[in-house]
């Protein structure tokens, strides 16, 4: 089963035994009981049933595959104690305590079950079993060692053990409900991420419009200017266009009456004044003129276009003028001895809504993930090679066993995850889910990295 699968079914299993249907929470853990985690968690499940029988068996499982998980040991000298077993609780508390390995305490919530095992508490059931067993001296001297390793005020208990020589007291044990669960971010990762986006409209005329362009309800709709020739919006001087040289100097106010288009219905007038205080000659600097209002700019969507519909032979042939003149048929080029006209602000910046949405994306630094670089690690060998992110498992799998000249079918991958766990890559699922760590590593970077360990399964 892929690393995806499984941990999709250990949260439905979750999901099941939180709702307390615990028939089908087990059912559901049976299916991936491949781990010391699942198995532990079958294991409490049984004992919160009372079925302690079968909660010890898989417990004793759970143990041979991580011998030093101490809280499977913690909870089978539970389960003994509570069946009587008196003698094989001893030993279970015994073996706690050994792969506690000295410490007062180790907390399991980093590993994804809320609890922390204390010292106090394993040698305070140990010494009730002893003394329920029969060995009371031996039983009180391991609750006078519980009392010095004390750690939470809930273990003033044991005080009053001592005091009443631990009549009527039983075992410290898990709380009900608490089980192994995976980490919040790997739940979250199963579903399908969208790296393109949704596209989104910003620009339209009309609220009924849903893409970006000029329609003819659009031109038949807006309200254009119809007054006399001359008396339109604001004269728009063109960049480029009156710079441009012609046939060496010539006078400003004559290149603007060459320059000076036919007006149609829908359009503007270009026009342009000659200044007496300004140099006639094209050397100097070239100033835009004013530019028109938004207010004007939205109420003529058609304009543009209309200019285009009817081309006159005049405009036809002051265009021709000016490409020669220039050497160039962009219009937009700056004039050659004068200053670079200031940038021209989009009227769209102040467009409700817009600000932030696009900009934030380009400027804020983010790049997305393009190549991998990645350390493999095969017995005492490092080696490193670069990937692109859409490679595919079975060509990944390809070039790590070209490099380290392993035979095919016998290779087996691990990498580790954000937190520090060995995960195995069997699949395409368990693959992506390597790219993901790699991602997670590049922080908005180009380049992401990824640590993988090579074995011969033929060794192992």
């Amino acid at each position: 089963m892929s690393l995806k699968a499984e941990i999709e079914t250990w949260a439905a299993a979750l999901e099941l035994y939180d709702s307390q249907n615990f028939d089908e929470a087990l059912a559901a853990f049976e299916d991936i009981a491949d781990s010391s985690k699942i198995l532990f968690n079958i294991g409490l499940i049984y004992a919160t049933l009372g079925e302690h029988e079968v909660a010890i068996e898989n417990f004793r499982t759970a143990t041979s595959l991580d011998q030093y998980l101490a809280v499977a040991y913690f909870q089978c000298g539970v389960s003994n104690f509570l069946l009587g077993m008196y003698e094989e609780a001893v030993k279970d508390f015994e073996d706690a305590l050994m792969y506690l390995r000295g410490n007062l305490t180790i907390d399991y919530s980093q590993l994804g079950l809320k609890f922390r095992l204390y010292s106090c508490e394993i040698l305070f059931n140990k010494g009730l079993s002893l003394i329920y067993q029969g060995a009371e001296e031996e039983g009180m001297t391991d609750l006078q060692e519980a009392r010095k390793e004390k750690q939470t005020p809930e273990h003033s208990v044991i005080d009053d053990a001592i005091a009443d020589r631990a009549e009527g007291y039983t075992v410290f044990s898990i709380p009900v409900g608490v089980l192994y669960r995976p980490a919040m971010s790997k739940v979250k990762n199963l579903a399908s991420k969208n790296y393109l986006g949704q596209a989104k409209l910003v620009a339209a005329t009309d609220a009924s419009e849903t893409f970006v362009g000029f329609t003819g309800s659009a031109r038949a709709a807006a309200k254009t200017s119809t007054g006399p020739m001359g008396e339109g919006p604001s004269g728009i001087v063109r960049r480029g266009t009156t710079a441009a040289r012609i046939e060496g100097t010539v006078s400003r106010s004559a290149a603007a009456n060459d320059l000076r288009r036919r007006p149609s219905e829908n359009t503007a007038t270009v026009t342009s004044t000659s200044r007496n205080n300004r140099s006639a000659t094209t050397s100097s600097g070239s100033r835009p003129g004013k530019l028109p209002s938004m207010s004007e700019a939205r109420a003529r969507p058609g304009g543009f276009i209309d200019d285009f519909d009817d081309p006159s032979d005049e405009r036809m042939a002051n265009w021709a003028r000016n490409v020669t003149a220039a050497g160039s048929v962009s219009s937009r080029r700056p004039p050659p001895g004068g200053r670079r006209p200031p940038p021209i602000n989009s009227p769209y910046e102040d467009r409700e809504g817009s600000e932030g949405e696009y900009p934030e994306t380009v400027m804020s630094g983010y790049a997305e993930m393009t190549k991998i670089r990645v350390k493999l690690h095969h017995g005492s060998d490092t080696r490193g090679m670069a990937v692109a992110t859409d490679m595919q498992f079975d060509d990944f799998l390809g070039k790590v066993t070209k490099k380290f000249s392993l035979r095919a079918g016998r290779v087996v991958m691990k990498y580790k995850d954000e937190e520090g766990s060995m995960v195995s890559i069997l699949d395409e699922d368990d693959w992506e889910s390597a790219v993901e760590t790699a991602r997670a590593y590049a922080k908005g970077r180009a380049e992401g990295k990824v640590e993988i360990w090579v074995e011969d399964s033929a060794l192992s």
